[in-house]
């Protein structure tokens, strides 16, 4: 394990393969701002079949709902205090981070998302995108925030050395 101050060049060894931004993204990536939401999240799994409480009307599904395939949740660990008893066999991970990426996309929304989420996988980093119309967000394990936080400031460091022709 290495220690908080070494994470970085870590990170960066781990991203050998230079990703080529489309030309359009660049300046998008290089005005990228993280937020890290306050609260801690936990995914809420449905086995196959199980139909969803009602109370899940407020959650936000992380999966396509299909009749027969399990349908996944995500809420805020205060609320899935209150409801685990609607969710009955429902299974349960907690300690997940939600950051919002602050990013104005001009249509490219597939092409932004493909490209951080493919370079947060080159530095190993396993986070699972989620957006609607200009909400960008990545839903990250509580234990690799920092790792997750030092890949995209790398990545914006990046794109800012693109557009300054480095």
């Amino acid at each position: 394990m290495t220690r908080a101050s070494d994470d970085r060049p870590h990170i960066e060894r781990r991203m050998l393969r230079e990703r080529r931004f489309p030309a359009t993204l660049v300046p998008i990536l290089a005005n990228l701002k993280v937020v890290p939401r306050p609260s801690s999240y936990c995914v809420v799994k449905l086995p196959a079949g199980a139909k969803a409480p009602a109370s899940a009307g407020d959650a936000r599904r992380l999966s396509v709902a299909w009749a027969d395939q399990p349908q996944s949740f995500i809420l805020p660990e205060t609320e899935w205090n209150s409801m685990r008893e609607e969710f009955g066999d429902a299974e349960v991970e907690k300690g997940f981070r939600i950051l919002w990426l602050s990013v104005v996309p001009d249509g490219h929304e597939g092409s932004f998302m493909a490209v951080v989420t493919g370079m947060l996988a080159d530095a190993l980093v396993n986070a699972r995108p989620s957006w609607s119309p200009g909400q960008f967000e990545l839903i990250v394990k509580g234990s690799d925030l920092k790792q997750t936080r030092d890949a995209l400031d790398l990545i914006v460091s990046r794109a800012k050395g693109r557009l300054r022709g480095a």
